[in-house]
C-alpha cells in the first residue's frame, strides 16, 4: 500500500510539473491529468511519513517532501493566479530593490565626415541626439554593486555593460531612432533600475545660412568698377564652398576661395565689364554648400540685391548723339533767325516752337551729362554753362520780349562751343576705352592670383585684345574728331599697340600651356606698360581740355577740385576721429568686462539690502493685520494695501534679472524699486506715529 501511495504521489508531482496546458501540449487528456493530481493531493492529506516508509527516518522526510511538492504543484497548476504568484514569491523571496542610476556622462565621437571633435557632456539625463554614425559612450554610477548589465536598444539590439562594482559604461553606434534602457543583474537575479527608457534621436543636417554683408541694398555701379562683395556663412558642420551668383541676361557663377569651417567670413570682387553676358544689370546673391555626407551636400542662399551696370561707353554714345542733334538744331534755329530779319506772325510762331524744342533737348543733354560725369568735370560744367546762357537769352524772347540780336549772338557762340565739346567727348570716349582696358587687366591679374580656370583667363585675354584693337582704331581717327592738342600728343602717336598685342599673345599661350608662373610675370608686365601709357594719355587729355575751355570755366573747375580736396580731407579727419572713438569704446568695453563681476555683486548686495529692509518694515505690522483681521480693542486700525510688499519684491526681481542681460534695462528699473520702497514706508509711518502718540497697541488691516 505504501508503494502504491508513493507511485500516486510521484505521478501526481510529475503531472503537476507539466503546468497549465501541459497535457494538451503532450497529446494527453487534461481531465485525466487533473484527476491524477487531485488524487495525489487527497492521499497526501493526513499522510504520515512513518506510515509510508516505516522505520526509516530518511524515508519519512522524503515522503513528507514529496507530499509537499505534490500539493504545491497542484496549487500552482490549478490554483488562482494570485495564489501562484504568492507561492513563487514565497519560494524565491521578495523582489530585489531597484538600483539607482546617476552621474551620467555622454561621450560623443562624431563620424569623420562631420569634421567635428569629440564632446563630453556631464550631468545629462541619458537622452541622446547625434548625427548618424556617432560613437556614443554612456558612463554612470550605481547606488550599489552589480554583477552585470546590458544596454537594450531599438530593434532588439543589446550591448553588454562594463560593470566595475558601482561604475558602469557602455558604447554603441548611434544609427537609429527610438529609445534604450539599462538592465542589471546580481546573484543571477534581474535587478530593476531607476533609469527609465531614454530617447535616441538622429540629428538632422541643416542647410548653411548665408548673410550678405555688402552690398547692403540695390546698387548702381560703373561697369568698369570692381564690385566688392562681403558675406558670412555658417553651418552646423562646416561650410565647404561658396559662389557668387549673378543672374542677368545669363547666369554667371564665380567661385570664392576660403578655408572650410563651421563659420566663415569672406569677400570677393568681380568686374561687371568682364561679364558682358550679364547685360545692363544682374541680381546678386551668395550660395554656400556644406559638402558633408550626412544626407548629401546642401546649399543655402543669401538675400538678393540688384546691381545696375552703368557703361561709360553707352552713356558717351548717348551724349554724343544728343550733342550732334543739338548742334544740328542750333545751326537750324540760327539759320531761321538769320533768314527772317523781321519775322511775321507765322514765322515768329515757328521760331518760338523751335526755341522750346531746343531748350527741351538741352535739358535732356544736361541730365545725361550729369549722370556720366562727376561733379566738377569740365564737360559737365561746359554743358551746364551753355544751357544757362541759352536759356537766359531765349526764354525772354519766347515769352514775347527780349533782345532778338542777343539770341542770335548766343546761338552763334553756343554752336562753336558745342562743336569743341563734341571733339572733347570723342576724346573722353577713347579714354573710357583705356579705363576699361586697365580694369580688365587688373581683373585678369586678380583672377590669376586666386587660381581661376585657364578657360576663364583665356577669355579675359581675348576681351583685352579686342578692346585694345578698338582703342587703336579710335585713336587712329583722332585728327579732326578730337582736339588738336590731344591728337598731336606723343601718347597718341606712340601707342604701344604692337608691344601689348605681342605680350597678350604670349600670355594667352602661357595660360593655354598651364604655365602660371610665366603668365603672372607677363600679366604684371602688361599691367605696367598699360598703366604707363594710359597715364600719358590722361595727361594729354587734361592739357587739351584746359586749352579748349574758357578761363571762367577753368576757374570754376579749379574751385571744384579744391572743394573736392577739402571734402576728402574732411572725410579722412572724420574717419580718424571715428577710429579713435571706436578704440576708446573698445577699451571701455574691455574694462567693463573685467569689472563686471564685481559690479554685479555690488548691485545684488544692494538689492538684497532693499528686500531685507522691506521685510523688516512689513514685520512691524502684526500678522493679523495682513490677513484682514480686525484690530484688537483699543487699537488703531490703519489700511495697509496688501500689494505694496509684492510691488517692491517684483520690482527688485525685475532689476536683478535685467542685470544679467541688459544693464540699460536694469538702470531703467531702479526708479521703480525706489517708488515701491517709498510707498511701503509711507504706508507704515502714519500708523506707527498714531500708535505712539496715543500709546496704543497697533495693527494694520488690508483694504479689500
Amino acid at each position: 500500500r505504501a508503494l502504491a501511495i508513493a507511485r500516486v504521489q510521484v505521478t501526481g508531482a510529475d503531472l503537476a510539473a507539466w503546468g497549465e496546458g501541459g497535457a494538451e501540449d503532450r497529446g494527453a487528456s487534461a481531465a485525466l491529468a487533473g484527476a491524477e493530481v487531485a488524487a495525489a493531493a487527497d492521499l497526501a492529506t493526513g499522510l504520515a511519513p512513518r506510515d509510508a516508509l516505516p522505520g526509516r527516518p530518511a524515508a519519512a522526510r522524503l515522503g513528507q517532501a514529496l507530499a509537499a511538492l505534490a500539493l504545491g504543484a497542484a496549487l500552482l497548476a490549478w490554483g488562482p493566479p494570485g495564489g501562484r504568484l504568492a507561492w513563487v514569491r514565497l519560494a524565491l523571496g521578495p523582489p530585489p530593490e531597484a538600483v539607482a542610476v546617476g552621474n551620467l556622462t555622454l561621450l560623443l565621437a562624431p563620424p569623420a565626415y562631420t569634421g567635428l571633435p569629440e564632446t563630453r557632456l556631464e550631468g545629462v539625463d541619458g537622452a541622446v541626439e547625434a548625427y548618424r554614425g556617432t560613437r556614443v559612450t554612456l558612463e554612470g554610477e550605481l547606488s550599489r554593486p552589480m554583477d552585470e548589465g546590458r544596454w537594450e536598444g531599438p530593434d532588439g539590439l543589446a550591448v553588454p555593460l562594463i560593470v566595475e562594482r558601482t561604475a558602469f559604461s557602455v558604447t554603441w553606434i548611434h544609427d537609429r531612432e527610438g529609445s534604450y534602457q539599462l538592465a542589471f543583474a546580481r546573484g543571477g537575479r534581474a535587478v530593476p533600475s531607476t533609469l527609465g527608457p531614454r530617447a535616441l534621436r538622429l540629428r538632422e543636417d541643416g542647410r548653411p545660412t548665408v548673410e550678405l554683408v555688402h552690398p547692403e541694398g540695390d546698387l548702381e555701379v560703373g561697369a568698369d568698377h570692381a564690385v566688392e562683395v562681403r558675406f558670412e556663412a555658417r553651418d552646423d558642420l562646416r561650410v565647404e564652398r561658396v559662389e557668387l551668383v549673378l543672374q542677368g541676361d545669363e547666369e554667371v557663377r564665380i567661385p570664392v576661395s576660403l578655408a572650410p569651417g563651421a563659420r566663415v567670413e569672406g569677400s570677393a570682387r568681380f568686374l561687371p565689364l568682364a561679364h558682358p553676358g550679364l547685360g545692363e544689370g544682374a541680381h546678386l546673391r551668395v550660395d554656400a554648400w556644406d559638402g558633408d555626407e550626412v544626407s548629401g551636400a546642401k546649399a543655402g542662399s543669401s538675400r538678393s540685391v540688384y546691381l545696375s551696370f552703368v557703361s561709360k561707353r553707352r552713356l558717351a554714345a548717348e551724349i554724343e548723339g544728343l550733342e550732334e542733334r543739338l548742334l544740328e538744331m542750333l545751326l537750324g534755329h540760327l539759320a531761321d533767325h538769320l533768314e527772317q530779319p523781321v519775322p511775321g506772325v507765322d514765322a515768329r510762331a515757328r521760331l518760338v516752337a523751335g526755341g522750346q524744342d531746343l531748350l527741351a533737348l538741352f535739358a535732356q543733354l544736361a541730365d545725361r551729362v550729369r549722370q556720366a560725369a562727376g561733379d566738377g568735370a569740365l564737360g559737365a560744367l561746359a554743358v551746364l554753362r551753355i544751357e544757362a546762357g541759352l536759356r537766359g537769352a531765349l526764354e525772354p524772347y519766347l515769352a514775347g520780349g527780349g533782345d532778338r540780336e542777343a539770341v542770335i549772338a548766343e546761338l552763334e557762340r553756343d554752336a562753336l562751343f558745342l562743336d569743341r565739346l563734341l571733339q572733347s567727348l570723342r576724346m573722353e570716349d577713347a579714354l573710357s576705352l583705356g579705363d576699361e582696358l586697365s580694369a580688365l587687366q587688373r581683373s585678369l591679374f586678380d583672377d590669376l592670383s586666386r587660381g581661376a580656370t585657364p578657360e576663364d583667363l583665356v577669355r579675359r585675354v581675348d576681351q583685352i585684345r579686342d578692346l585694345l584693337r578698338q582703342m587703336g582704331q579710335r585713336l587712329s581717327r583722332a585728327d579732326g574728331e578730337m582736339p588738336d592738342a590731344f591728337a598731336n600728343a606723343d601718347a597718341v602717336e606712340n601707342m604701344p599697340g604692337n608691344e601689348l598685342q605681342e605680350a597678350l599673345e604670349a600670355l594667352r599661350e602661357a595660360l593655354a600651356a598651364g604655365d602660371r608662373e610665366r603668365a603672372e610675370a607677363l600679366a604684371a608686365q602688361i599691367l605696367e606698360t598699360l598703366g604707363r601709357w594710359l597715364a600719358a594719355l590722361e595727361e594729354a587729355a587734361q592739357g587739351a581740355g584746359r586749352g579748349e575751355v574758357d578761363p571762367s570755366l577753368r576757374e570754376v573747375a579749379e574751385l571744384e577740385a579744391e572743394a573736392a580736396r577739402l571734402r576728402a580731407e574732411q572725410e579722412r579727419v572724420l574717419e580718424r576721429t571715428q577710429a579713435v572713438g571706436r578704440e576708446a569704446s573698445q577699451r571701455a568695453a574691455e574694462g567693463l568686462r573685467r569689472e563686471l563681476p564685481a559690479f554685479l555683486e555690488r548691485q545684488h548686495a544692494r538689492l538684497r539690502a532693499v528686500e531685507e529692509g522691506g521685510r523688516r518694515m512689513e514685520s512691524l505690522a502684526p500678522p493679523q493685520g495682513f490677513h484682514g483681521m480686525p484690530p484688537p480693542p483699543g487699537g488703531v486700525a490703519m489700511p495697509l494695501p496688501p500689494s505694496l510688499g509684492q510691488r517692491l519684491y517684483g520690482a527688485v526681481a525685475e532689476v536683478r534679472d535685467a542685470l544679467a542681460q541688459d544693464l540699460g534695462r536694469a538702470r531703467q528699473g531702479v526708479p521703480g524699486v525706489a517708488t515701491a520702497l517709498e510707498a511701503l514706508r509711507g504706508s507704515l509711518e502714519p500708523a506707527v506715529d498714531e500708535a505712539r502718540r496715543h500709546d496704543l497697541p497697533f495693527t494694520f488691516v488690508t483694504n479689500a
